[in-house]
């Protein structure tokens, strides 16, 4: 588990950025359901952010397993809301 944070970690590393830009994409579309669906989207990759920037985000350093535990279920709950936001490739093929 301790491998799949630290490869995290590196994608993890610039969330700030991506926040910030969904976040100026997110302000410049029209109110809805739409709008709303995304409005959580750079929450959620701050949360990731938080999990990963420990004092233990480090090479020299270790997550214990309650750190590594927490940090990927951050990444999970992104992932997983995000990819509902996400069209589906197949549907858009054949659709």
């Amino acid at each position: 588990m301790r491998d799949r944070v630290r490869a995290v970690v590196n994608i993890i590393g610039s969330c700030g950025v991506l926040a910030a830009n969904i976040d100026g994409k997110i302000k410049e579309m029209k109110k809805g359901s739409k709008k709303d669906e995304w409005l959580k989207v750079p929450y959620l990759i701050f949360s990731c952010n938080r999990a990963y920037r420990t004092k233990t985000a480090h090479p020299a350093e270790v997550y214990t397993a309650e750190q590594a535990d927490r940090a990927i279920q951050a990444t999970k709950a992104l992932l997983e809301e995000f990819s509902d936001l996400l069209p589906d490739p197949i549907e858009e093929m054949i659709g």
